[in-house]
């Protein structure tokens, strides 16, 4: 089970590779002007430092998802760990590491219960969002406007 403190190291660690695809995002990879940024804050133009006069922004971006995918990945090589050590242990000691309390279904109810919330949580934060953009979605071209109401006059 991933505790909470290791959902947001997690989540920290995504933040910046999420910042930087952002900025990617709004900018376009080969307009991003990365390397006036580092000449602002460390006195370098980085495609003279590198000699060349490609955009390397792309780089930077993906060296980051590999720095963020390690974070993620080295926990989950610690989970097939513990797999393997409950495989091999006695089923009493792996149940007891495992933390069943006696219920051979305990890993499906667990599964069952993450996916579950998982919905919940998608369709709970959804809802506001498909509120709001119904109530700015414009009538489709040639669709009859709804009368508007004289905010004065009583219903």
């Amino acid at each position: 089970m991933v505790t909470a403190q290791e959902a947001l190291d997690t989540a920290e660690q995504a933040l910046p590779f999420l910042a930087l695809h952002t900025v990617a995002a709004r900018w376009i990879y080969l307009f991003v002007s990365y390397d006036d940024w580092a000449d602002a804050l460390l006195g370098v133009r980085l495609p003279e430092a590198f000699s060349r006069e490609r955009n390397h922004f792309d780089r930077l971006v993906h060296f980051n998802c590999g720095v963020c995918l390690m974070a993620v990945l080295r926990r989950k090589w610690l989970r097939s760990l513990e797999v393997v050590l409950a495989m091999t242990l006695a089923p009493e000691v792996a149940e007891a590491y495992n933390g069943q309390q006696g219920d051979m279904w305990d890993a499906h109810a667990d599964m069952a219960l993450a996916a579950l919330g998982a919905l919940v949580t998608s369709l709970v934060s959804s809802a506001p969002r498909r509120s709001r953009a119904e109530a700015t979605r414009s009538p489709a071209p040639g669709a009859a406007r709804p009368a508007r109401q004289d905010p004065g006059r009583a219903r």
